[in-house]
């Protein structure tokens, strides 16, 4: 799933790496009002076309609590990779490990980024917008 194409320079340059596709994707969505969770329009998309999801899934466990959604659902990646279609052949077993190490800190950072966004901190609408705004950063 990972690849890793010719250095783009010299033997010192950056070593790029390609995701081949994706195959999962939690959307950790809500009304935008500051200060309250609502977790109303929160899902994930467990399959996809290409780069293109196929469809949404809105579990109530995950709006009940993300958080606690997401720690379960990264600690189950052959489950994840089952639901995809997908083979546990295609990952290295190391990235498994890897993800295991790191899901608590994945979670964390989640959840300090959706209470920032909620704060105003981060991801803040312009105060003025045009006719024909479209809303394209990312947080």
């Amino acid at each position: 799933m990972l690849e890793r194409p010719p250095l783009k320079g010299s033997i010192y340059s950056g070593t790029p790496i390609d995701l081949g596709r994706p195959f999962w994707r939690a959307d950790l969505l809500e009304t935008a009002e500051p200060n309250e969770a609502h977790f109303d329009r929160i899902h994930y998309d467990p399959t996809f076309n290409d780069w293109g999801p196929n469809s949404r899934i809105f579990d109530d466990s995950l709006s009940t609590d993300p958080y606690q959604w997401l720690s379960s659902s990264l600690r189950d990646i052959p489950q994840l990779l089952q639901g995809a279609g997908i083979s546990e052949d295609e990952l290295a077993s190391g990235d498994f490990k890897v993800l295991y190490a790191t899901v608590d800190e994945i979670v964390e950072t989640t959840r300090t980024a959706m209470e920032r966004v909620r704060a105003g901190e981060v991801s803040v609408a312009p105060a003025k917008r045009d006719e024909g705004f479209v809303r394209s950063e990312w947080m």
